[in-house]
């Protein structure tokens, strides 16, 4: 494992990593925290915040499959902006399971899915945790 690799990206890339490593390290707090204490309430503001930057910060980051800007992996960028909203919306009107749904789904998908695309030869991620 060597950090090389992330350190020559551009400093869009460097955010975007720090933002989603931050919602990596807080989602299985939140998993396991007793719900709805003021624990789980501000690591999960913490939590979307991270997410909401992840999500906003990748659309600065021009694809490299997609012969313009924007490739097939901002439309889950897309989807995890909508998504926050949604689970959000949800807890301000006490909807609490579909805030615990849309949360979980979101989890699953930007972070478990996207992270394995990120660890797939080629990819930056990939020569940090694998090595060149």
């Amino acid at each position: 494992m060597s950090l090389d690799p992330l350190l020559t990206q551009p400093f869009v890339i460097l955010m975007h990593v720090a933002f989603v490593l931050t919602a990596i390290v807080l989602t299985p707090m939140q998993l396991i925290l007793p719900k709805g204490t003021v624990l789980h309430i501000w690591v999960g503001r913490v939590g979307v915040l991270a997410l909401g930057l992840t999500g906003l910060v990748s659309f600065g980051i021009e694809s490299t499959i997609s012969p313009i800007w924007l490739g097939p992996i901002h439309i889950l960028s897309a989807y995890t902006l909508v998504s926050l909203w949604f689970s959000m919306n949800a807890l301000r009107q006490g909807r609490i399971a579909a805030h615990r749904k849309t949360m979980r789904q979101l989890s699953f998908w930007a972070l478990l899915v996207t992270g394995g695309f990120t660890l797939a030869p080629g990819r930056v991620m990939h020569a940090v945790v694998f090595g060149a």
